[in-house]
């Protein structure tokens, strides 16, 4: 369910700590759905699960907020704000690339700390409330007068939220298979100790002549990333990023 435009941006851009004779606030409504989301997942995210963890009536609610739909892009828009609330902005970085680098990192923590941002729609998450805007607005910071026009700018930082996004649902990923109960390495040695299990098996019922370049290919990879990390594969995308807008930037376009 998508939440109601015409309610959700005035509710955006109201100031969330203004308290009601209730003593609730829009900030602390919103803030209490992200820590019930950070324990339990976005799922978990209703009015009454909100009231609950602010020991409140499921009503008393609604006077700050619809629903939950706008609760979500409330929640969203939140984490949004959080990203460089320190006050570490890319464009403090010297060189273009290390401003990407730490907005990719940014990114790429952000998704860490609050995973249930990933199964927001990108209906909601470009909701443009003053978290979303703040943030985007700062980020294009980091690529102003570096030799790319308005549309590539806007197309740079796109790439690098997204690179830094999947990079952390495949991280996020190999954790739950494990149910955290595993360190990364713990987990790449299962895996191979899994795939010297299978490999007879798969030897014996594919023939690798017909699958030449897969079974090139896999065998080196599979024998690079011994050890590897998600974060290494990370850098890596990010590096070939910046190789990109380099070659663009020095092209001339």
């Amino acid at each position: 369910m998508q939440p109601d435009q015409a309610r959700l941006i005035p509710l955006l851009w109201a100031p969330r700590d203004r308290t009601s004779r209730t003593g609730l606030s829009i900030g602390a409504i919103t803030a209490a759905g992200v820590a019930i989301a950070d324990r339990a997942g976005l799922g978990a995210v209703t009015m009454r699960a909100v009231a609950d963890e602010l020991s409140v009536g499921t009503m008393s609610l609604y006077t700050h907020v619809p629903g939950k739909p706008e609760l979500i892009a409330l929640m969203r828009d939140s984490v949004d704000h959080e990203c460089y609330a320190d006050g570490v902005l890319p464009a403090s970085f010297d060189g273009w690339q290390e401003r990407l680098r730490h907005m990719a990192r940014r990114n790429w923590e952000s998704c860490l700390r609050h995973p249930w941002q990933l199964d927001i729609s990108p209906t909601v998450s470009s909701t443009l409330g003053p978290g979303v805007v703040g943030k985007y607005e700062t980020e294009l910071g980091g690529v102003d007068g570096i030799g790319l026009d308005d549309v590539q700018m806007d197309m740079a930082v796109a790439l690098v939220q997204s690179h830094a996004s999947s990079s952390a649902r495949w991280y996020l990923g190999v954790h739950g298979a494990t149910g955290g109960a595993m360190t990364e390495d713990e987990w790449w040695e299962s895996m191979q100790n899994e795939w010297q299990r299978v490999e007879p098996v798969l030897a014996l019922a594919m023939n690798r002549n017909d699958y030449p370049l897969a079974s090139r290919v896999g065998a080196a990879s599979a024998q690079a990333y011994e050890g590897a990390d998600a974060e290494a594969l990370f850098r890596f995308g990010l590096d070939r990023i910046i190789d990109g807008l380099t070659a663009l930037i020095e092209g001339g376009h």
